[in-house]
């Protein structure tokens, strides 16, 4: 019997020693992975024997989202108002179909609205329609049609539709605004000259809101004899020589 005494001994001591065997020091963080994917921490156990389960913390990236969930963690990024809608991110208040004409046959069309574009292309007759997202009713309403055929390339015209909801307005129930609703969307040399005189009375930019709009409009409308007002004559002239040249060719 003696002869066992010494490997149940052994025994007893192996049993001992794994159940206070220290895995970790108390306190103690490690990373972890996620299960889906993402890095997580984990916390080592007061009584150092085993690390606890993996914490996994979100950061959410709702990097240009106005609303909808966030693609890294799945968490809202806002709410949109109660007259507006979430589309592709965005608070839209509602799409525009806008049913324009420009003077370069098979052109660019481009729209601008709140540093966003909206492109198409005109047909053989300078028809065109394209549809914008409206996200607040003070956005400007920017048009330009560029000349896209050999030959015509140099050719830009343009065109300053106003703020959005004014356009919206105009447009009625059916959100769709023609160029017999509102002559901006005849992009032309004259459109053009309106552009460049608007852009010079507002100090060589586009108005950014209504009232600024209103402004340089009075500016264009009213007396030519000021600095500001010569140098917008000045443009026109430019604009107006440079039609002939393109109507000539």
């Amino acid at each position: 019997m003696n002869r066992y005494m010494p490997l149940i001994c052994m025994l007893f001591a192996v049993a001992c020693s794994s159940g206070s065997e220290k895995l970790c020091d108390s306190g103690e963080f490690r990373d972890c992975t996620c299960l889906s994917g993402l890095e997580g921490q984990q916390t080592c156990q007061d009584d150092g024997s085993r690390w606890g389960e993996c914490i996994c913390t979100c950061v959410r990236d709702c990097t240009d989202r106005e609303c909808g969930l966030d693609p890294v963690c799945g968490e809202s990024c806002g709410e949109c108002g109660a007259d507006a809608s979430c589309l592709e991110s965005q608070c839209i208040i509602g799409t525009l179909t806008l049913v324009g004409w420009t003077t370069e046959a098979l052109a660019s069309v481009r729209v601008t609205v709140a540093g966003e574009d909206s492109t198409t292309t005109a047909d053989d007759q300078g028809n065109f329609t394209l549809s914008i997202n409206i996200g607040d009713t003070g956005d400007m309403v920017v048009m330009f049609a560029i000349g896209d055929q050999p030959g015509r390339e140099f050719v830009e015209l343009a065109s300053i539709l106003g703020d959005a909801g004014t356009l919206l307005e105009r447009a009625g129930d059916d959100l769709q605004l023609t160029w017999q609703e509102h002559t901006g969307l005849h992009v032309t040399p004259v459109s053009t000259a309106r552009y460049s005189a608007l852009y010079a009375a507002g100090g060589d930019r586009e108005p950014s809101s209504r009232v600024e709009l209103i402004e340089s409009e009075q500016w264009i409308n009213g007396p030519l004899s000021t600095p500001l007002g010569g140098e917008i004559e000045h443009r026109l002239v430019k604009v107006q020589t440079l039609n002939l040249r393109l109507a000539e060719m």
